[in-house]
């Protein structure tokens, strides 16, 4: 989270206290951009909640930085055997999956 930004206001459904809810501080451009979304169009969550979005956060920056090494290294990669799919294609799906489930 930017200094300058201050910090979401989230009311927990089971707390039913008001209490600042800040992204985690690893999170890279894509994982901020989801938590900001979900935490616009929601209010309320629980604490379970908010680890799914946490969770789902680091997913979507994970599905991202496996792209763009992709991007970089290409879809196929030279190994002793041949030429074989990338193994960060499945990181990447898999990444995209839990993002989505989450």
């Amino acid at each position: 989270m930017n200094a300058s930004q201050p910090a979401r206001i989230v009311r927990t459904r089971y707390l039913g206290e008001a209490a600042p809810v800040a992204p985690p501080a690893d999170l890279n451009e894509a994982g901020m951009a989801l938590w900001q979304r979900c935490l616009a169009q929601k209010s309320g969550l629980s604490e379970g909640e908010l680890l799914m979005l946490e969770d789902a956060a680091r997913s979507r920056d994970l599905a991202e930085a496996a792209r763009t090494q992709i991007k970089a290294e290409g879809l196929t990669v030279p190994t002793s055997g041949g030429w074989k799919a990338n193994p960060l294609c499945q990181v990447e799906l898999g990444a995209r999956a839990r993002c989505r489930r989450g």
